[in-house]
């Protein structure tokens, strides 16, 4: 059995949760190993947003097999007797229940079902040893932090600074690239990394209209000197405040300043470890688990604790935007759902950090991010031109070409041009 987001048999992609998905398929297989039939099931429990509602008792997302909801699609499950399931994501409960009923759970190859049964009879899958969505004090319990969070009517977000200079608008408004990320929230006005001098944000900032003073916020992702560096250049171009959220290992690794620096230069310096919202539901994660699938450290000397994204719910869509995306594609966009209560993936623009992953790699996390079917995947700075050729080719028309002055607006309706603007733009 494998849960699908369509009713196309064995040509229906693979989708992340089984609880969710809004169709089970299912596979049977003759003695010789060769598909005997296919049925596509629809699953009357997929939608139900009560099924996450029992995070607040501590059940994650997927197949977390709590009461009400949870039950009743348990026994639905047990009604139709699979021998294996092929899943991304499995919770405790669930992982428990089918384990003692022995069911054989697998995590997928491949974008459908078709790729994922055919795997499996060649002995390719890796059978899973334990839930992927664990339980226990603290984190792994963590309830969504902003429960009662409004869904953005208008989420404008543009790139200052990336390594390219992407969009053909970009020699008309004389914008600059360089090694490095940055990206603006227009509203609420929260500026997210500063790229590598200062030089490129300062110029972009200019050719696109937005003033030193206009942001009232910077969240600096991690200390690294391509995401911190324009820090100071920008303080000393403004005439007030401004209010500074870091992860404190970001303060301490040798950012390019010291918290006493910023604070000269009329700064609010707010160091965190734990989630924390910015202003008006837009949240900065904190230190992101790394529960959900790998780090992406590729050429980096150390796990990079500091490692933070931006959190913000559009159309009841998780819109997450990331630095270089350290802490692992699947950890972020995970952590992102279950701190925001979102009920699925809307877009994730920013730095993947592909960069010194093998191949493998890269096509295990371009399938995740597929199995989530985002509407807007802007991979840029680290994610690397081969991790940006994978992701296009797992995502299709979900892959978006990002760079300097690049604009992407989420407004709950479907996909077209973004009128506005100096920069190219999406409006979704």
């Amino acid at each position: 059995m494998v849960p699908s987001k369509e009713d196309r048999g064995l040509d229906s992609k693979i989708t992340a949760h089984p609880r969710m998905a809004p169709y089970l398929v299912v596979v049977d297989v003759d003695e010789g190993g060769n598909v005997a039939s296919v049925r596509s099931i629809p699953n009357p429990y997929a939608g139900d947003e009560r099924g996450h509602h029992h995070e607040e008792h501590g059940h994650a997302h997927g197949m977390g097999m709590g009461g009400g909801v949870g039950m009743g699609f348990a026994r639905f499950l047990d009604s139709l007797r699979p021998d294996a399931i092929i899943t991304y994501n499995i919770g405790p409960g669930a992982f428990r229940r089918l384990s003692e009923q022995g069911v054989r759970i697998y995590r997928p190859e491949g974008h459908t079902v078709g790729e994922a049964v055919r795997a499996l009879l060649a002995g390719e899958l890796r059978e899973m040893e334990g839930p992927t969505e664990r339980r226990g004090p603290g984190r792994a319990d963590l309830k969504p932090i902003y429960r009662r969070a409004p869904d953005f009517p208008d989420v404008r977000v543009t790139v200052l600074v990336d390594n390219c200079a992407a969009q053909p608008s970009s020699l008309g408004s004389r914008l600059l690239a360089e090694w490095g990320f940055s990206a603006y929230l227009h509203e609420p006005r929260i500026l997210y990394d500063t790229g590598l001098t200062g030089l490129a944000l300062i110029n972009n900032m200019r050719a696109l209209g937005i003033g030193p003073d206009d942001p009232d916020y910077l969240v600096l992702s991690h200390g690294h000197l391509d995401h911190t560096g324009g820090v100071i250049k920008l303080l000393d171009m403004r005439t007030r405040p401004l209010t500074v959220i870091a992860h404190e290992v970001a303060l301490s690794r040798g950012a390019g300043f010291t918290a006493d620096d910023l604070r000269r230069r009329n700064a609010r310096v707010v160091a965190i470890r734990e989630p924390r919202e910015v202003a008006g539901g837009v949240i900065a994660s904190g230190g992101i688990p790394r529960r959900w699938g790998p780090s992406h450290v590729g050429g980096v000397a150390d796990e990079v604790p500091d490692d933070m994204a931006l959190y913000m719910k559009a159309g009841s869509g998780l819109v997450a935007i990331t630095g270089c995306g350290h802490s692992g594609v699947e950890n972020i966009v995970e952590y992102g759902l279950q701190l925001t209560g979102a009920g699925r993936l809307r877009a994730i623009i920013g730095g993947l950090h592909f960069m010194g992953l093998g191949r493998a790699r890269m096509e295990e996390a371009a399938r995740y991010l597929a199995s989530r079917d985002p509407e807007v995947v802007a991979a840029m700075h680290c994610t690397g031109l081969e991790g940006q050729a994978v992701l296009m080719g797992a995502l299709g028309g979900g892959f978006r070409v990002g760079g300097v002055g690049s604009e992407f607006e989420f407004r709950g309706r479907a996909p077209g041009l973004f009128p506005g603007g100096s920069g190219a733009g999406h409006s979704i």
